[in-house]
């Protein structure tokens, strides 16, 4: 028992001083940042702030806005905490959840992966990727949906990984997977993960009968895709094909030579009338129009994972290639060497991801990569920790 309690007081002392560093880092990051952007409102920024704005008057859904819904009842809270609209206010409050965010983050991979060096590595590498703390300073919902996941993912493995089935994290787990699924319309990916997993998990273990576990299986994802369908309504997937863009909205910009590959030539499509339901006339775009649809598809997939674009300056595009495209190959090597249901469910999470953005488009900033980088820290932290440890043995062999 003493034994046990000098080990406990030590982790907690080691976990006490690993936040202490962290938190040193993300101040020094969070004030070079907030000094260098300040508060950024930018053209997506009114219909949130007027969505908040009007739930003044109550609860209603904005067709389109609706599937933002848990980033404007942030702004609804941080009104009605501090009694004004004031975006300073919004923004400094992005900061300190961003903060949780942080150490949450740190907590899961703790649950992960224990108590080594590896938290701290990947509290060192939510700071690397600079973009999380740059979102801060936006009137955008990537910020606090970067936050949900990672509170999402952590109720998660503390209720499924160390089996704590406590009524606090069910349903802390149920709450943060909701907000998170309406933080942003890519939400929806953590209750598909979800649902992926335990019905695999229930096909394997469960002794119904094959009849009920297939009928289970359609139910479950006609429910989904008609979820789905709901959601693609407010988007122009089919008009924005017509376009052949690859990065959303470029044509509308006056033409570079760097652009020229950012957009595709347009053949004759065979396209259904509007009044079709979206996810039919989206399925019948791919089936039909498919070699355009793939070219599309892949070049979009292309931006979006290696995380440069013609158009930002040579300085970013370099640190994308040089230090965040090694990190996310070592998360990749370690999820693929995961033995479990663990690995279902983060493979599912980002190929649906990828998925996504192949078929609708990439952003201009990069933002759609944002739902992957927590994963990609906590196992590429494991990894590195690991090729660490694998180093430091050799060089004693060596010596």
């Amino acid at each position: 028992m003493v034994v046990k309690g000098i080990l406990a007081m030590g982790i907690i002392k080691k976990e006490a001083s690993d936040l202490l560093i962290l938190l040193v880092l993300f101040l020094i990051v969070s004030f070079f940042i907030f000094n260098h952007l300040g508060v950024k409102n930018v053209t997506d920024s009114a219909r949130y702030l007027d969505y908040a704005r009007n739930l003044e008057d109550g609860f209603y859904i904005e067709k389109h806005n609706f599937w933002y819904i848990g980033y404007v009842i942030l702004i609804f809270i941080v009104h009605a905490l501090t009694g004004s609209y004031n975006e300073l206010n919004l923004i400094l409050f992005q900061y300190l959840y961003s903060l949780f965010g942080l150490v949450f983050l740190y907590k899961t991979i703790k649950i992960f992966h224990g108590t080594t060096p590896t938290p701290l590595i990947g509290g060192v590498l939510f700071l690397v990727f600079i973009e999380i703390s740059i979102w801060n300073s936006y009137i955008l919902c990537e910020s606090s949906y970067f936050n949900n996941i990672v509170f999402t993912f952590y109720f998660l493995a503390k209720t499924f990984i160390q089996k704590k089935f406590t009524v606090t994290n069910i349903a802390l787990s149920v709450f943060f997977t909701i907000l998170t699924t309406f933080s942003k319309p890519t939400g929806i990916v953590i209750i598909l993960s979800i649902a992926s997993t335990a019905y695999l998990y229930f096909w394997l273990h469960s002794k119904w009968h094959l009849r009920i576990k297939i009928i289970t299986f359609f139910l479950v994802y006609f429910m989904i895709g008609y979820l789905i369908n709901m959601m693609i309504e407010t988007f122009q997937i089919i008009e924005n094909y017509q376009f052949g863009e690859i990065i959303y909205n470029i044509l509308s910009l006056p033409q570079k030579a760097e652009y020229n590959s950012l957009t595709h030539t347009v053949p004759e499509l065979n396209l259904l009338p509007p009044q079709f339901p979206p996810l039919i006339r989206l399925i019948h775009f791919i089936f039909f129009n498919f070699e355009f649809w793939c070219i599309l598809f892949l070049k979009k997939i292309y931006f979006f994972l290696m995380h440069i674009r013609p158009y930002w300056s040579l300085k970013h595009n370099l640190y994308n290639i040089i230090i965040l495209l090694p990190i996310n190959i070592l998360a990749l090597w370690q999820i693929v060497i995961t033995n479990n249901f663990v690995k279902f469910f983060i493979l599912i999470y980002l190929v649906l991801h990828i998925l996504i953005v192949g078929i609708t488009t990439v952003d201009w900033d990069g933002r759609f990569f944002l739902p992957l980088i927590p994963i990609i820290i906590i196992f590429a932290a494991q990894r590195i920790y690991i090729l660490n440890a694998s180093l430091k043995h050799y060089i004693s062999l060596k010596l």
